[in-house]
């Protein structure tokens, strides 16, 4: 009897620290979800500069990785039009670009990694796993499965999914987001926690 008592009281204690550590994974993937975002305007207002090479055609970004540019050096210096980030519904990464040049200006990663700034990853339980995803986004009043915000160097204008400005970004069936709504979710611990971003107030905050 005094033996299952034991075992009753050992898995209640190994529940409780599992349920702990999700609860910490939950958290600190909603705190890296909203550093970054953070990192990314405070970038844009201090206009920091990234190292860049001239492909011929277009500056790219190197600062990561410098084979993108081929023959040509990865040693110049630029301040970026605007930094941002993509985020897609169901992944636990989250993407950082950088667009420094004028050609390229779309208010949107480009495909090619050619703005390329980094990810920033979500809590990971064991390796190859994601415990913590990216389970909603809200623009405005509407669920999206992608998203990208956009802030402007020096002014750090913030951009929800940038509607025709510049010539090339998507058109909008209606205004453009004023808020996102970010919200990751813990598979084991089937809780959310959701990060808001408001472009009119600059703010952003875990709710």
């Amino acid at each position: 009897m005094s033996i299952g008592i034991l075992v009753l009281i050992s898995l209640s204690v190994v529940t409780d620290i599992s349920r702990t550590r999700y609860q910490e994974e939950l958290a600190s993937s909603a705190r890296l979800v909203l550093s970054t975002l953070r990192g990314l305007q405070a970038r844009a207002l201090s206009a920091t500069s990234v190292l860049t090479c001239d492909s011929g055609t277009y500056d790219l970004v190197c600062e990561l990785d410098d084979a993108i540019c081929g023959a040509a050096a990865c040693d110049t210096r630029l301040v970026p039009i605007s930094v941002g980030a993509t985020m897609s519904t169901g992944d636990s990464v989250i993407t950082k670009f950088a667009e420094v040049d004028l050609g390229l200006e779309d208010r949107r990663e480009d495909a090619s990694g050619r703005e390329y700034l980094g990810e920033q990853k979500l809590a990971e339980h064991n390796p190859g796993s994601a415990p913590v995803t990216i389970f909603s986004l809200r623009a405005g009043s509407v669920l999206v499965s992608d998203a990208t915000v956009t802030f402007d160097r020096q002014n750090g204008v913030m951009r929800v999914n940038a509607c025709d400005t510049p010539a090339g970004t998507p058109l909008c069936t209606g205004p453009e987001p004023t808020t996102l709504e970010i919200t990751v979710m813990h598979a084991r611990l089937g809780r959310s926690e959701t990060i808001r971003l408001n472009t009119l107030t600059g703010k952003i905050s875990i709710e």
